[in-house]
């Protein structure tokens, strides 16, 4: 995490701060958000990949889209491993699909 408060534009930066080599994490201005998209045109699309929610990623709008499908990776449900673990369910995330690499994709808030 940046431990100095530094900001960036989008396309200035990748994932660490110059400042003080922390990870970067985004801020949204939702406000400018909703004003160009709603959740109906997000249930319309067809796209289920990352790319669906390009207008609410961080990048500028004629940055080119990587041919890589990322997102929208399978929930396994796995019932003998949860009883193993005298669990009522156990849900397993396949995020091995994704050609990120990035921890960032899942790191908690």
């Amino acid at each position: 995490m940046c431990r100095v408060r530094c900001r960036f534009g989008a396309g200035e930066i990748d994932y660490i701060c110059l400042l003080c080599g922390g990870n970067l994490d985004v801020l949204y201005d939702y406000e400018k958000i909703a004003a160009q998209f709603d959740k109906a045109r997000l249930a319309a699309s067809c796209n289920f990949t990352i790319w669906r929610y390009r207008a609410l990623l961080p990048i500028e709008h004629s940055s080119p889209v990587p041919p890589l499908t990322v997102g929208w990776t399978p929930i396994y449900d796995c019932p003998s491993l949860a009883g193993l673990f005298n669990i009522k369910q156990l849900l397993i995330k396949d995020d091995g699909r994704n050609p990120t690499a990035s921890f960032k994709d899942r790191r908690a808030p």
